[in-house]
This record gives structure tokens, C-alpha cells and sequence, in this order.
């Protein structure tokens, strides 16, 4: 035990002494203090004249506060002066118009968007998207962007060009150099591909997004989209007019569509008819004491429905 104390005393004299050196006199005195005390004749000697260093909880609590106290003086490092510059950079993602790298990769977040290749790096590049290291030689904080584009998992990635040099697109990274004024500077952009990684220290050189994606797809894909976003209204229109489904389970799906049509279009005269049908079947069954209550529900429906387009 002793020998553990002989060798941490002298480690803790050792670095007061460096620390004073540095100029950090507080610190290096109250870690030299702690040293000195630490040393067994020392620590004897001192048990011997004061009762309260007898007690082992108040002479270890003793140590334990000098050695916060000297924490608490001791300088920061030159990175934590510097600050992180993360928030710096997050504002130039969001905010960058003419940085052609962080337009790809909004344009190739868009894109993706249309084959739920969902990605958010943009939006919420805060979410794990940015790594941080500060450069002690050049003082600079030197930030990581990497959207961490899903090109190798199960989304859709048809919109992605197989180019016969490069291959496809798999991954897209950029780096940037943040000073203490917080101005920002381009450090270089990678690229890999399936064939190859590609390098770029100026923006001016990376390629335009139409290099990695298939216009032909995408063309077709927003085709696709409009013509499901035209369904949907049409089916949520159809929903609003008609009701809910438990309704017209007890007809022919031919009768719904027949109905809606009439309904949209305002057709009062065939409206009329459809509920003169169904008002005359209801009849004719109550009359041979058959339930009615299909044709009842349909003729309360149309009468509703031709108060509420003012056929009467």
C-alpha cells in the first residue's frame, strides 16, 4: 500500500510542478499540495499532530476535494476553447444556395423522397448526420457531413444511374474546415460508386446530380404519382359523398359507382328514378312480408342526397 502511495505522490508532485511550468499556478500548487501530503512519512507525521487526519472518510475526503478543486483550475484544452462549430455548419446545410455538393444531396433527397428512399439529412442534419474533430496545427474545426444514403438496403433505388465507368452511386460524403470567426471553407467532397471513389476539393468540380440518376425513371415515377395522387382524391371524394363501406357491402359495387356519378353530377331526373326503383321494390316485399330494410336504407340515402344537391 505504501508503494502505491510513494509512486502516486510522486506522480502527483511531478505533474503540479509541470503544471506551474505552464503557468497554471492553482492548480499545479493544490495537486503539488495533494502530492506532498499523499507521501506516507508526510501523511504520518500529520495524523500524528492533527486528530481530525486520523479519521480515514475525513483524510480520504480530503484528498478527493483538493484533487476537484485543482480539476475545477485546470485550463481547457485548445479544442474546447475553440468550440464546437456544428451548429455553424447546420445552418449553412439548410441555408447553402450555392454549394453544388449540398444541393445534390437535397436534389437526391427529393428524388429518393418519390420511391420512399425517405432521407432527412438536410432537414434534421443534427440527427447523427455530422462528426466533429479539431485541428490543432491549422486551428480549425474540420466537420464530416455524411447523409448516410441507404443505397445498399432494401428501398427502391431504381432512380440511380448505372454508369459503365463509375457504377452506380453508393455513398456521398463531404468535409468542411470551420475557423473561429465561423467562416467556412470546402475541404473536399467523396463520392464512391460501385467501381470507384472519387475525390473533390472544389465544389465547381463535383458533378451535377443528373450524373447519378436516370431522368426516364424519374420522369415516369412522377407520372405514377400524380395519377395515384388523382385516385386518392377521387376515392377520398367518393368516401365523403357515399359514406362509409359497412353501408353499401349490401349492394353491387356497380350500384355505389352508378349512384356517386348521378350524386357528383347533379343527374336530379335519374336520381329520381333509382330511388322510384328501390321505393317500389321496398313496397312490394313489405306487401308479401318480406324484410325490406336494404331497400329502405337505399331510398332514405337518395332522398337525403337529392335534398342536399336541391333536386326538390
Amino acid at each position: 500500500m505504501k508503494i502505491a502511495k510513494y509512486i502516486l505522490s510522486i506522480f502527483l508532485i511531478m505533474g503540479g510542478l509541470g503544471f506551474m511550468g505552464k503557468g497554471d499556478f492553482i492548480s499545479g500548487l493544490l495537486t503539488l499540495i495533494l502530492g506532498g501530503i499523499l507521501l506516507p512519512p508526510i501523511s504520518d507525521k500529520i495524523k500524528k499532530q492533527i486528530i481530525l487526519f486520523q479519521n480515514k472518510k475525513i483524510r480520504y475526503g480530503i484528498y478527493i476535494g483538493l484533487f476537484a478543486i485543482a480539476g475545477a483550475f485546470m485550463p481547457k484544452n485548445e479544442a474546447e476553447v475553440f468550440g464546437s462549430k456544428e451548429d455553424v455548419l447546420i445552418n449553412y446545410i439548410k441555408n447553402s444556395k450555392n454549394d453544388k455538393s449540398i444541393q445534390n444531396i437535397k436534389s437526391l433527397a427529393e428524388i429518393g423522397g418519390m420511391f420512399k428512399n425517405i432521407n432527412v439529412s438536410t432537414v434534421y442534419p443534427h440527427q447523427g448526420y455530422i462528426s466533429e474533430q479539431y485541428d490543432s496545427i491549422k486551428k480549425v474545426s474540420v466537420l464530416t457531413f455524411n447523409p448516410k444514403f441507404d443505397y445498399a438496403g432494401s428501398d427502391d433505388i431504381s432512380f440511380l444511374k448505372n454508369d459503365g465507368t463509375n457504377g452506380v452511386l453508393k455513398k456521398y460524403v463531404m468535409e468542411y474546415e470551420i475557423y473561429a470567426n465561423d467562416s467556412i471553407a470546402h475541404k473536399k467532397t467523396t463520392i464512391t460508386y460501385s467501381k470507384i471513389i472519387k475525390q473533390f476539393s472544389k465544389t465547381k468540380d463535383v458533378p451535377n446530380v443528373k450524373t447519378f440518376v436516370d431522368e426516364v425513371v424519374i420522369k415516369n415515377r412522377k407520372l405514377q404519382i400524380v395519377k395515384e395522387k388523382k385516385i386518392a382524391n377521387e376515392r377520398k371524394k367518393l368516401n365523403k359523398i357515399m359514406g362509409n363501406d359497412d353501408f353499401w357491402n349490401k349492394y353491387d359495387p356497380l350500384v355505389k359507382n352508378r349512384i356517386y356519378k348521378l350524386i357528383v353530377n347533379k343527374n336530379c331526373k335519374e336520381l329520381q328514378n333509382e330511388y322510384d326503383i328501390a321505393a317500389s321494390m321496398m313496397e312490394r316485399k313489405q306487401a308479401s312480408g318480406i324484410g325490406a330494410s336494404k331497400e329502405a336504407d337505399l331510398v332514405y340515402f337518395l332522398d337525403n342526397k337529392m335534398r342536399k344537391i336541391d333536386c326538390y
